[in-house]
This record gives C-alpha cells, structure tokens and sequence, in this order.
C-alpha cells in the first residue's frame, strides 16, 4: 500500500537459526535440519509473503546436509523441490523420482504427487497419471491429488475419467470448495459434451468468486477470478444456444452476464487507475494537489479499500483544510469503531 510516509518493518528472528558450515553439523542434526527444511519449503511453495524468505533458509539447510551426507536421499527430493520452485523443473526430476523409488519415499504419497506435478508441468501427461494414481493408493483423502489428476485426464481426451476425478476433489472438499475446484469440474464436463451440467458447475463457480468478491473486496485476484468464471459460464451458455437457438432464456442469460462481466471489468480499471493516483502521491509527499486526494478517495472507496480511503482523506484535510470536497468526501465515511466522531 502506497503511504504518505514509509514505515521501517522490524526483522524477525527465527528461533533456530540454520547452521552456516557443514562442519558444524552432527549426525543427529541432520533429521533436524530436514525437518525445518520442509517446513519452509511447504512454506515457499503457497508464494506468500514470506515465500523468498522461506526459500532462503531451506536451500540453505538443504545444502549444508548435502555437503554433509551427499547421498542423503532425503535432503536430494528437497533439492529438487526447491529446484522446482526456482523453474528448473527438467534438473528436478530425477532428484524427486529417485526419492519415490527408493524405500525411503516409495510410501510418501507427497513425494510422489509432486513428482505427477512436475511430469505435469513438463506436459509428460501419460507419466503423469500413474504416479498420481500411486499417490491417491497412498493418500485416498488428498483433494488436490485427484485435482490434479482430472486435469490429466483432461489432457489425455479422457472426459469421463475427468470428470470423475473432478467430482470427487470437490466432495472431498465438501463446504471448502472453492471457485477453482468448479471450474475444474466444469471443464471435464465441456471436453464430455454435458453441456447442462457443465452449466450448473459453472454457476456454481461463479457464484462463488462473487462470494469471495463481496466477502474479501474488489481485489485483483478476486476480481480476476470472478471474471473468468463469468466468461466460462458464458462460453457454455453461447455454445448451448447453438444446440437450442429457439431458447429465449439463454439469450437473456448472455446478456446479463456480459453486463456482470462489464462490471466487472470496470473495478480492474479502477484498480489499475487507483495505482497511477497512489504513484502520484507519492511523488508528491509533501504537498499533493486537492484533485489528486479527491481521485484517490474516490477510487479507493469504489473497490472497498475504506481504510486506506480514510487515512488518504484525513491527510487531505491537513493539508488542505479549506477543501469542501475533501472534508465532504472524508466526512461520508463511517467512523471507525472504538473511535469519537470529530
């Protein structure tokens, strides 16, 4: 978030600080080190916030156990994950296949639906289904598994199996499906030709990244994914009009939703307005034009970003406190809570 002033982030210190030479690990370290290792490498791969950070220290512990124990299987399969979040998944695969096939790994069903993802990245599709077939034998419960594995299917032309592994990642998934996991489902039931279920599927969808919109605010994610299941729904609708032209249902169905979709689109504009305002203010920190807080407000008001409208605003009024518009535009927020009105 762009500010008027910037504020310095304390560094955190980590509890258990990885050792810096090989020489300095024990034997009895090593499981240590692993087990910290995955932690942040599970940790690197949701690319969050903290992702750079949690890569850094796993390569760090992986390569110190490498340089201890080079044969150490273990520390290679996190060699090769780290590999594959640093794009070199072609240097990855024999690391990670190596771990699956040996005695160690030839139980983790993690190990080997990483293995299928990379397979399925590197569009080995045929490789792909048989590990991650191994992976579900191993871990029947794991959605993203049978996620994955439709997606496979999906590749291969193989609709019904598709279909089939999509269905049961989002009742795994029960109350926690996502908008994701539909428009999974509904792309195996367009490659089967089921039209109307695909249609339900893709409501579903969308509803749900509507949900997520209202819920969350017009973020550009959010505002992303509710675009794409929007065109989705209307690909299908355009593509079942085809099949019944005489239905005026459908016809009213594709306008409503191009009207969803232009709404659509108008927050990602806005979105992508507000930045150029915010770069503004902050090229002009000292003193920033009444019209510029004014946009800004208003912009930000427009995609649910109420506090930072707030905080924009009430500089405004510091700066300019003859200002009319920025006084009436501040003073049309609600007060925050716990706090007097002024």
């Amino acid at each position: 978030m762009l500010m008027f002033c910037w504020c310095g982030l304390a560094a955190e210190a980590f509890a258990q600080p990885a050792p810096t030479s090989a020489d300095a690990v024990s034997t009895e370290d090593i499981n240590d080190l692993l087990d910290q290792a995955l932690l942040d490498i599970r940790t690197a791969e949701k690319r969050g916030p903290d992702a750079q950070e949690a890569f850094a220290r796993a390569r760090q512990r992986v390569d110190i156990v490498r340089q201890r124990d080079p044969r150490n299987l273990r520390a290679g399969f996190y060699q090769g994950r780290l590999e594959v979040l640093g794009n070199q998944s072609s240097l990855a695969i024999h690391r990670i296949r190596e771990w699956v096939n040996s005695r160690q790994g030839s139980n983790d069903w993690e190990g080997h639906f990483i293995l299928g993802k990379v397979y399925f990245d590197t569009a080995f599709y045929k490789l792909t289904k048989p590990v991650l077939e191994k992976a579900i034998d191993l871990n029947p419960r794991e959605a993203s598994i049978y996620a994955l594995l439709s997606r496979c299917e999906t590749k291969l032309a193989n609709s019904v199996a598709a279909v089939q592994r999509a269905q049961q990642a989002v009742q795994m998934l029960g109350a926690n499906a996502d908008a994701d996991s539909y428009i999974l489902l509904t792309e195996a039931l367009v490659l089967g030709e089921q039209l109307n279920d695909a249609d339900r599927a893709a409501r579903a969808a969308r509803d749900l990244a509507l949900t997520r919109l209202r819920t969350e605010g017009a973020g550009v994610e959010t505002l992303s994914k509710a675009n794409e299941c929007i065109q989705l729904l209307m690909n299908i609708s355009q593509s079942r009009v085809a099949v019944d032209p005489t239905s005026a249902g459908l016809y009213l169905d594709i306008s409503r939703l191009i009207q969803e979709q232009a709404e659509v689109a108008t927050l990602l504009a806005v979105h992508n307005a507000v930045q150029w305002t915010l770069r503004g203010l902050q090229q002009s920190a000292d003193r920033p034009p009444e019209a510029l807080i004014v946009e800004s407000g208003k912009l930000l008001l427009r995609i649910g970003r109420t506090v930072d409208a707030e905080k924009i605003l009430r500089r405004g009024r510091e700066i300019h406190p003859e200002s009319s518009k920025i006084k009436e535009l501040y003073e049309s927020l609600a007060p925050p809570a716990g706090e007097d009105d002024e």
